[in-house]
């Protein structure tokens, strides 16, 4: 896949100094792609193997992940909602509450 869209579009725009940062998850950092990717962004990849370290789920990432996604996941969890037609119903009172703010 790297190959056959990324890689291409790259060379096509000459590169232009184009950093990568990825999570560093096992399934992304296979030796294969690893290689394949410091070869595209010689010097400039941020990955748990990469050129820079980066910590698979670094909180830098996203902001989200630094603080929203804990807070929404209380607020559902409150009423602790057990299918997921419930967790749907949660979520849309939530929306609705913040919206009226």
């Amino acid at each position: 896949m790297l190959r056959n869209f990324p890689q291409p579009k790259l060379y096509e725009h000459g590169n232009l100094a184009v950093w990568f940062q990825q999570d560093g998850a096992t399934a992304h950092t296979a030796g294969i792609s690893m290689d394949l990717l410091k070869e595209m962004f010689q010097k400039r990849l941020r990955s748990l193997r990469g050129d820079i370290s980066w910590l698979a789920y670094s909180t830098d990432l996203s902001p989200c992940g630094y603080f929203l996604w804990g807070y929404l996941k209380s607020k559902v969890y409150k009423n602790r909602p057990r299918t997921t037609e419930e967790m749907t119903a949660a979520i849309r009172q939530k929306l609705r509450k913040y919206r009226k703010q």
